[in-house]
């Protein structure tokens, strides 16, 4: 599967941001958000309180050590293991941005219960671990057109060992 970053990694410079000015911004460079993406970014849940630099990489699970693929809490123990964290929320809609040349996804196709193709979900903090809450968001181009879309699924759901994750240094 293509790549979401270019490099070894990308480094982003974090400011506090209104989320309406946010929003606008994602859209006047095209980018297409689904309802939850929208609303995640409109209750300020991607804000930041003061500036910070956040340099990020790109792993699949099976590079985090998990060879079968894994669930969320597996993915965190994974990630931390490896000396990375989670990203500020803040980091998918500025990487969005960043990243508009990300390769067209082979299919339009969202498919229940895994991973679209060609996307890449940024591993932030969840608001909550019941089933249907918000876990975040991913980014995925179909034709030609940057999307953000926020996901939702429990902890019991598996995520394959190819499905690529943004992540901290």
């Amino acid at each position: 599967m293509t790549r979401l970053l270019s490099g070894d990694s990308l480094t982003l410079d974090l400011a506090p941001e209104d989320p309406a000015d946010l929003l606008a911004r994602l859209r006047a460079v095209g980018v297409e958000m689904n309802a939850s993406a929208e609303q995640l970014i409109a209750d300020a849940w991607v804000r930041v309180d003061a500036p910070i630099r956040v340099t990020v990489v790109e792993r699949t699970l099976a590079e985090l050590g998990l060879p079968d693929g894994g669930t969320l809490p597996e993915l965190r123990r994974a990630v931390e293991a490896a000396g990375l964290r989670e990203c500020p929320p803040t980091v998918a809609p500025l990487l969005r941005m960043a990243t508009l040349d990300q390769a067209n996804a082979p299919d339009s196709v969202l498919r229940h219960g895994r991973a679209p193709d060609g996307s890449a979900h940024v591993l932030s903090p969840s608001l909550g671990d019941e089933p249907g809450v918000h876990r975040g968001l991913y980014l995925r181009v179909v034709d030609h057109v940057p999307r953000l879309r926020g996901f939702t699924c429990d902890d019991l759901h598996v995520f394959g060992p190819e499905d690529r994750w943004i992540l901290a240094l």
